[in-house]
């Protein structure tokens, strides 16, 4: 069975209180036999038509959490720049897998 070792939450901040207001995704960070990140969408009040698919990165060892912030950047914040540094350097950077030590 799969264990998480680390999540990460994305949302807006409260503007009063601190937190998180509208918890758009989790990315969660498994490291079993090779780790990886799953970015899920966990926003409650879409429909379930508009609801993105899970994305799954198998990060380099070295910069996995630099990886986890490149794929909030795209993903979730969808970054124009990042998007063509991305197309740049990875073969199809809207796939729902990617293994950055193979697809670069």
């Amino acid at each position: 069975m799969a264990t998480f070792t680390a999540q990460i939450l994305i949302g807006q901040k409260h503007s009063y209180d601190g937190g998180i207001l509208n918890m758009t995704h989790s990315l969660y960070l498994s490291e079993n036999d090779r780790p990886s990140w799953l970015l899920t969408p966990t926003d409650i009040f879409s429909e379930d038509d508009e609801r993105q698919p899970n994305i799954i990165w198998i990060p380099t060892l070295e910069n996995m959490l630099e990886d986890a912030l490149v794929m909030i950047g795209l993903y979730v914040f969808k970054d124009k720049h990042l998007f063509s540094l991305a197309n740049q350097f990875f073969r199809n950077p809207k796939e729902n897998f990617i293994e950055l030590y193979n697809d670069t």
